[in-house]
Order: C-alpha cells, then sequence, then structure tokens
C-alpha cells in the first residue's frame, strides 16, 4: 500500500496520501456513504466513508470490509425479496418476457465485439455478475453459437438462466472455477460489476481475468461514471458499491493491469450537472425530481422502497415489450445509433473494451 496521511477516519482507519493507480494525493475530503435507507444489511454499509484521488478520481470506500461478509451478503441478501435490489429468479414469465428479452444497454455492449474480436463459433462468452442473464440472450442472437458461461453467486441465479431456451448456460462462484476449467473466453463482459469490488480486490481479480482471456479476447466493462471530484452532490445511491470511477481512473487501472485500450467513452444519459451540457427540459425535470426524491426513498421502511421500485420496473417493462418482437436485425437497429446519440460528453456510465497488453 501507499504511504498514509496523518488523517484518519474516526475507527483509526488511515487514508492512503498516494493513488494507487495514478500515485495522486488522496483528498483529505472525506464523503459520507449514501447508503439505502432502513435497508442496511446488518450494517455492512453504515461505518462507510468515500475517499478520492485529486488526480484521477478514483474513488474507493473505507474500511475494508470482510470479504466473508461481502460474500455472504450477495449469495444470500443482494437478490433476496427483503432486499430493495431483489431479482425474482422464480417468475420466469415476468423477467424473461418483459425484462431480459429486450435490453439496449447489453446490446449496446455486446455489437462492440464485431469491431474489435473475431468471435468464431463455439468461442466462450463470460459474463461476471450477469445479473438477470440478458447478456446470454442477446450473445446467443448476436455471435456464432456461443459456449456460454456466468459468474454468479446470487442464490437461485443459475436454475433461472438455464430455464431460457437457450444451450446450457454454466454457471460457477468465481473465476479460479473456470480457470481451472483450462477454458480461455473470447468475450469476458463485466457490466456495472466492477464497481462492487473493494480495491485491495483488484490486484487479484485482473490477475485471474488475465488467465481466463483468450489472447485475442476481449475484455468489456462498464461502470457508473461517479467522478467524486464533480458527482459527489449528483450521484445516486451508493449501496452496494464500493469503488468509484471517473473516465481516466478507469483507463489508468487498465493500463495498470496490463491491458491495451481498444474503445473507451462515456455513454448512457447525460448527466445534469452542468448548464455548459444541452439537456432538454423533460431530461432535467426527470433529473431534478430524482434529486428530490433520493431524500425521502432513502428515508423509507425497506418494504415502501421495494414497493415503488417494483412500481418502477413493471413502467420499464410495459415499455420495453411495446417495442414488439426481439431479433437480430432489431438488435441491430436499436443499436447502431450515431455515435453522438449515446457517447460522449459528461454521462452517467463509462464503457470500455480492451485486450491483453503484447
Amino acid at each position: 500500500m501507499a504511504s498514509k496521511s496523518k488523517n484518519s477516519l474516526t475507527n483509526n482507519v488511515d487514508v492512503n496520501s498516494l493513488c494507487e493507480i495514478c500515485n495522486g494525493n488522496i483528498s483529505n475530503n472525506l464523503i459520507d456513504y449514501n447508503d439505502i435507507g432502513l435497508n442496511n444489511y446488518g450494517g455492512l454499509f453504515q461505518n462507510l466513508k468515500l475517499c478520492f484521488c485529486d488526480k484521477c478520481g478514483l474513488g474507493f470506500g473505507l474500511p475494508v470490509i470482510d470479504n466473508d461478509l461481502i460474500f455472504d451478503f450477495y449469495k444470500y441478501h443482494y437478490r433476496s425479496k427483503t432486499s430493495t435490489f431483489h431479482i425474482d429468479f422464480e417468475d420466469l414469465e415476468d423477467i424473461h418476457e418483459q425484462f431480459v428479452n429486450y435490453s439496449h444497454k447489453t446490446t449496446q455492449q455486446l455489437i462492440l465485439i464485431d469491431d474489435y474480436c473475431m468471435f468464431n463459433k463455439n468461442d466462450i462468452f463470460l459474463d461476471i455478475g450477469p445479473g438477470t442473464g440478458s447478456s446470454f440472450y442477446i450473445s446467443s442472437s448476436l455471435l456464432k453459437q456461443p459456449q456460454l458461461y456466468g459468474i454468479e453467486i446470487s442464490n437461485g441465479a443459475s436454475a433461472f438462466y438455464n430455464r431460457f431456451p437457450l444451450d446450457k448456460i454454466n454457471i460457477l462462484e468465481s473465476l479460479n472455477e473456470f480457470i481451472t476449467l483450462n477454458n480461455k473466453a473470447k468475450v469476458i463482459l463485466m457490466s456495472h460489476c466492477l464497481e462492487h469490488y473493494q480495491l485491495k480486490d483488484l490486484p487479484k481479480l485482473f490477475e485471474d481475468i488475465k488467465k481466463s482471456l483468450d489472447p485475442n479476447g476481449v475484455l468489456i466493462i462498464e461502470v457508473p461514471n461517479v467522478d467524486l471530484r464533480i458527482h459527489a452532490n449528483f450521484r445516486g445511491v451508493d449501496t452496494p458499491h464500493f469503488l468509484f470511477f471517473s473516465q481516466d481512473s478507469l483507463c489508468k487501472l487498465l493500463e495498470k493491469y496490463g491491458f491495451e485500450l481498444l474503445f473507451q467513452n462515456t455513454c448512457n444519459e447525460l448527466y445534469e450537472t452542468e448548464s455548459k451540457y444541452d439537456i432538454n427540459n423533460n431530461s432535467k425535470l426527470k433529473i431534478k425530481l430524482k434529486m428530490l426524491l433520493k431524500g425521502p426513498f432513502n428515508k423509507m421502511p425497506t418494504f415502501l422502497q421495494i414497493y415503488f421500485r417494483k412500481i418502477i420496473l413493471f413502467f420499464q417493462r410495459k415499455k420495453w415489450k411495446s417495442h414488439q418482437t426481439f431479433n437480430h436485425i432489431n438488435i441491430e437497429v436499436n443499436s447502431r445509433l450515431k455515435d453522438e446519440d449515446i457517447y460522449g460528453g459528461n454521462r452517467t456510465c463509462i464503457r470500455l473494451v480492451a485486450k491483453l497488453s503484447a
């Protein structure tokens, strides 16, 4: 670890004075962790503070949490029925027909494969943290008979994925399990997954990714664009994230661990933090509403948070279902938008494609 500063957290965990990615100075300005109301999972996130690098914008949570506690959280609590992040893996018709079948974000990620990688029949597609499993469905439409693998520890996820009308989906609990199979993935996807790791876990994680990736393969990463130097007052709920990336810090991170960048840009919706970005009035109103409701929502009892989240998902699914059929042609049409429509500027996510350095 880097040298220690004189400043420390109240629980005697020191803040590193130098960034482990760029050697910049860690700011003395500690930010309160924005937990999700009463749904605090036994206090797992209650004592966290956020630090960030003044130079590259890398943010991270302190104090460090025991990995066994985090594993238990993701396996048994993160997607449970009492969680605001619940996925009903048993409700096949609801999720499969209205949620999984239509995902612009995943399609836009996977359409990049053709630009940077030659994916052949029976090559391996590996998703680290597949969530609802939309990547399996879409990759089967876009790629040539892929072998499908996923790293997912949530209870019930494996059985749910394999109820799809697809070939066998192999779900493992760790990259170590994948490595022991002596397989190499032509494509590894980490969509909104990297931010769930702690800073101390990154060396081992990227060592395992390099062992798992085909020499001619690509790694696709998407994370929230949360540069705590400029987004501290405009970000959403932090739970259960431990890392916070600026565009600069994510690129430097990949280069540090032996990857060559092929593509990187901001994506998704534009932030509403700065007036210099030309944003329509409807979008401005939506963001202002989110900011006003964030505080009251976080103070709601857990059951009310879950109820309101279900209402939001219901209307999202109705919107997605209205798009009619979902096939390869529609994937191409809906994802090959102009770059200026989905990339660039101060947007809410960062998308990156990388390969192993020579």
